[in-house]
């Protein structure tokens, strides 16, 4: 599959509607945007980079609140963190080959694995927006995240 010069136009515009769709709801009063999946990231990065070059859009990534370095936010310096932005994934498909069933004895049927992982996914976001001052302990679930994915994305 090529990539064709429209294609990363018509990316490139999507990345800007949506920056400006952003500073628009954060106007109206919205703090918090998740992001529930890993193919979004992409998309996430081209937004935020829109955000560095059109109005108002440096003054919504200085209030966003992430706790984890990803190279799209080394420019920007969160000054209030009061926009809360969250990458999480809620798809939980499991593929345990039979060979590491056997090795580790794993008995769980897949599907209660991965009814876990979701059940934790959505923990975490929960946790996740809470108010800041409730967010001064950090629950497990959100401390987990936070640890595995510092160096990561």
């Amino acid at each position: 599959m090529s990539v064709r010069a429209e294609d990363l136009a018509s990316f490139s515009l999507g990345c800007f509607k949506v920056a400006k769709a952003l500073i628009d709801l954060a106007g109206q009063g919205y703090n918090c945007l998740l992001i529930p999946c890993r193919g979004a990231s992409p998309v996430s990065t081209g937004v935020v980079e829109a955000l560095k070059t059109v109005e108002r859009g440096t003054e919504l990534l200085e209030r966003f609140c992430a706790s984890y370095s990803h190279p799209a936010f080394k420019e920007v310096r969160r000054k209030r963190g009061d926009f809360k932005l969250l990458i999480l994934p809620f798809t939980a498909h499991v593929k345990l080959p039979e060979e590491y069933r056997r090795r580790y004895s794993f008995h769980m049927h897949i599907d209660e694995v991965e009814k876990s992982i979701r059940l934790w996914t959505v923990r975490l976001a929960l946790s996740f927006l809470r108010d800041a001052d409730s967010r001064a302990l950090l629950p497990e679930q959100i401390t987990f995240y936070l640890t595995y994915h510092t160096d990561r994305l």
